[in-house]
């Protein structure tokens, strides 16, 4: 077996189909991309001779900027910039770029005094932090879709980069500076022969980082108004793309929307299921059919414009404390391929808003979207949104599943890298389906005889999930102990966790089939409830915890009157299970809602599609 082959479909039948004029071929493998494609690539300069090694070639679907963009930004120096990859990408070296990066890394080398230096490295850029200053300089290479092969090219750049970014962050990006050689050695901003030009910077805290505060707990939905304003406020004032550059732009967005699905079929169901992919080939298509006329609207009403093109978590800055406009820092706007910063207003939205959502923080991604759309008055942003952030996740998964592929990254990372392209193609069929069809995980927990399996009976029927009932699943992994063992026996720790762990592989493998799960269990342990809401998120579905309660006495009549149930827990259980009920983390308890089941079953019922349609996973009424 080839490791560095082993997301993608080989040696498959082929399968065909044909939507809106477009040829999709399921059972298309790497080699065929390759010699129908290659000739056309290379004579656009699209692809280095060689290509990279080990790195499957996916044709238009991986030549396009946008995704060559991704992929810069996600593989490291290491794996690019080895010798036999820069000589395939062209690197032009001009002088020693090790005894440039090795200078410019002595405290020396800075203007003012500085402790020390950090250095930071992608395969197109060097950035060196000392003190309170940052300076940034563009690797001598060429690349198929940049060029800064040139000591004139990297300065023309780094001047493109400063105008680009100045409007984002007026008082970060100071200018750009000559490195010079001196008598000592090579500095910046010095007097000497000019070898180069980097970009100055002020130095920020990377606590700073809407990540960071999202990672830390510290971001609020009044800190995300803000950026929306700010964002709202600059993408107003950037120029709009000339007419017939903007239907382009939406011509070719409309291309690598189609481009998405059809690299999809090149991945083994390890990747992506085969139900999944194609419940997410029709419903792209219905998407794009249904907003194909509101894309063009937009790009005739002046919406696609000049923007940021990489506006991420990780590059949005907050400081609350600051006044206006230094409170909001946002850095690194798309300097190298205009292409990818004249988009749709939305597009540019749409990476906070997906990234967001991903983590599971849909509270936080609509209150921006709302407030971004409300200041810019565009009626028809929330139409489209979804068909933006869709395109985001998608090539978030196109990206992991390249990584998965490669034999020079570590296993563990190769593993990592296919979880996250199996979740981000998952949650684009949660945002492409109607809510009665997105996958889904719900918690449906309680003590014993607080009405936890009627609710998820009369659920799954209204909202169409399927059940795994813990008392069910502990009969078939002990089918002989009730007999032999009394009630508080079968309820031990050890008995229980190993139902939850088959509870838990169960409902892994139905929400990676794109289904909607129900667990009915207990979940009287906080460590269960975090790796199955963990679980849901690792898949990029949506969940929700709904946990039962009844009065003490109601439940003890319950369960004296309960006979022929799965379920063999009685009072001694109920005490203890509620001796032993844990409290929620501030993790879980965002997913979860307490609903009396003493008040009726249709009054939970409804309570519970209430919580459900307020997440966007059911169009059920009312319950009669």
């Amino acid at each position: 077996m080839v490791v560095a082959s082993r997301p993608f479909r080989q040696d498959k039948p082929s399968k065909s189909a044909t939507s809106s004029g477009t040829h999709l071929n399921r059972g298309i493998d790497r080699e065929s991309w390759t010699a129908k494609l290659r000739p056309g690539l290379l004579a656009k300069n699209w692809l280095p001779e060689r290509g990279l090694p080990g790195l499957p070639i996916h044709g238009l679907a991986f030549a396009r900027f946008v995704i060559l963009s991704e992929f810069i930004t996600t593989l490291s120096a290491a794996h690019f910039m080895t010798s036999d990859n820069s000589a395939n990408f062209r690197a032009v070296t001009e002088g020693s770029l090790d005894e440039l990066v090795q200078s410019l890394s002595q405290a020396c080398a800075f203007p003012v005094s500085v402790d020390d230096v950090s250095v930071r490295q992608t395969h197109i850029s060097v950035v060196f932090l000392g003190g309170d200053l940052v300076y940034k300089i563009k690797k001598p290479v060429k690349l198929p879709f940049l060029d800064f092969s040139t000591v004139k090219l990297r300065h023309r750049f780094c001047e493109e980069e400063v105008r680009i970014n100045r409007p984002w962050a007026p008082d970060v990006y100071l200018g750009v500076v000559p490195i010079t050689r001196e008598a000592g050695g090579i500095r910046f901003e010095g007097n000497g022969p000019v070898i180069d030009w980097a970009v100055k910077m002020r130095r920020l805290p990377e606590s700073a980082t809407l990540r960071s505060r999202l990672q830390d707990g510290l971001l609020q939905p009044r800190d995300l108004e803000r950026v929306a304003r700010r964002i709202a406020a600059t993408h107003q004032q950037a120029s709009r793309v000339v007419a017939d550059q903007a239907l382009e732009a939406n011509a070719e967005f409309r291309r690598q929307w189609t481009e998405n699905w059809m690299f999809a079929q090149t991945l083994d169901a390890e990747v992506i299921e085969p139900q999944v992919l194609e419940r997410l080939q029709i419903l792209s298509e219905k998407w794009m059919q249904r907003l194909e006329e509101t894309l063009v609207q937009r790009a005739e009403a002046g919406r696609i414009r000049d923007v940021h093109g990489d506006l991420r978590l990780e590059h949005v800055f907050l400081f609350p404390d600051r006044a206006i406009p230094n409170d909001i820092v946002v850095l690194d706007g798309i300097e190298f391929s205009p292409g990818l910063r004249r988009i749709d207003v939305a597009a540019d939205m749409a990476f906070l808003v997906m990234e967001l959502s991903f983590v599971g923080r849909r509270d936080l991604a609509r209150g921006l979207a709302d407030i971004y759309f409300s200041e810019t008055d565009d009626v028809t942003g929330c139409d489209v949104l979804p068909l933006f952030v869709v395109y985001r996740s998608a090539v978030r998964a196109k990206v992991a599943a390249i990584l998965g592929a490669e034999s020079e990254i570590s296993q563990p990372d190769r593993d990592k890298a296919l979880a996250r392209s199996r979740a981000h193609w998952l949650w684009c069929l949660s945002e492409l389906e109607e809510p009665d069809r997105r996958p889904a995980l719900v918690l449906v927990s309680g003590l014993p005889g607080t009405g936890k399996s009627t609710l998820s009976r009369m659920l799954a029927d209204m909202a169409h999930f399927e059940i795994l009932r813990s008392d069910v699943i502990r009969k078939e992994i002990f089918p002989t102990a009730t007999a032999t063992v009394d009630s508080a026996a079968m309820y031990s720790a050890d008995k229980t966790q190993q139902v939850y762990d088959e509870c838990w592989t169960r409902a892994r493998r139905r929400l990676l089939a794109g289904d909607r799960v129900i667990v009915d269990a207990t979940f009287q342990r906080e460590v269960n409830r975090q790796k199955f809401l963990q679980l849901a998120l690792d898949c990029g579905v949506r969940a929700i915890w709904l946990e039962c309660t009844a009065p003490a006495d109601a439940v003890q009549r319950r369960l004296a009157a309960r006979h022929g149930d799965a379920s063999d827990a009685d009072w001694p259980v109920y005490q203890l299970v509620r001796n032993q009920w844990e409290p929620a983390s501030d993790f879980t308890e965002r997913f979860r809602t307490t609903i009396r089941s003493d008040k009726g079953a249709n009054t939970a019922l409804q309570t519970a599609c209430n919580v459900l349609r307020a997440r966007g996973l059911t169009d059920c009424g009312s319950v009669r």
